[in-house]
């Protein structure tokens, strides 16, 4: 099964705020997000 990004976001978000420039996320057109 694949995982989609509305399922992992929120685990990503925490790691993002902690972490600070740990990850670096681009919003796209369709309200999705994608990590780069």
């Amino acid at each position: 099964m694949e995982s989609t990004i509305n399922d992992i976001y929120p685990f990503n978000l925490e790691i993002m705020l902690d972490g600070g420039q740990s990850f670096l996320w681009n919003r796209q057109e369709d309200g999705s997000y994608i990590g780069i």
